[in-house]
Parts: C-alpha cells; sequence; structure tokens
C-alpha cells in the first residue's frame, strides 16, 4: 500500500505539499475533496449545509478507505472543524 495522506486543516498547504510529493515520488495525487464531489454530485460547502457534518465525515471516511486498497498515492484530506 505506500500511500501518502496529508491531512490538515483548508489553505494549510496540503495541494502544493501533495503536487511536490507527487512529482517527486511519481506518485499520482488524488484529493479526497474531489471525488466526495463528484459520488455526491454536490460541493462540499453544499453537503456541508444541506446534508451536514457527520454525513460528509461518513462519505470522507468511506472514500479513504476505498483509496486505502489503491497503491502509490499521494492523498489530499482536509479537515474542516
Amino acid at each position: 500500500m505506500n500511500n501518502i495522506y496529508l491531512i490538515g486543516f483548508m489553505g494549510a498547504g496540503k495541494t502544493a505539499v501533495a503536487r511536490t510529493l507527487s512529482e517527486m515520488t511519481k506518485k499520482e495525487k488524488v484529493d479526497t475533496d474531489d471525488i466526495i464531489t463528484k459520488r455526491v454530485g454536490k460541493s462540499i460547502s453544499d453537503i456541508f449545509s444541506e446534508d451536514g457534518e457527520e454525513y460528509f465525515r461518513k462519505v470522507e471516511r468511506e472514500v479513504v478507505s476505498s483509496l486505502t486498497a489503491e497503491n502509490d498515492l499521494s492523498c489530499l484530506r482536509r479537515r474542516c472543524d
């Protein structure tokens, strides 16, 4: 599994770090928020306002869990609390 997960607050620089890590390690860069918005069909802010944080975290856990089966990823996960 050799994945790298970046966890932190919005605006902390995870995207920039992931881009650099992806280039350095030749791992694919994956943003969990992008996967969540595609899966749910709503923006993150709409998910929070319409469905609540608990629902967002549930979907986020499912996405992260599914990514753990993949190899050589550099994954971003935002903390919005």
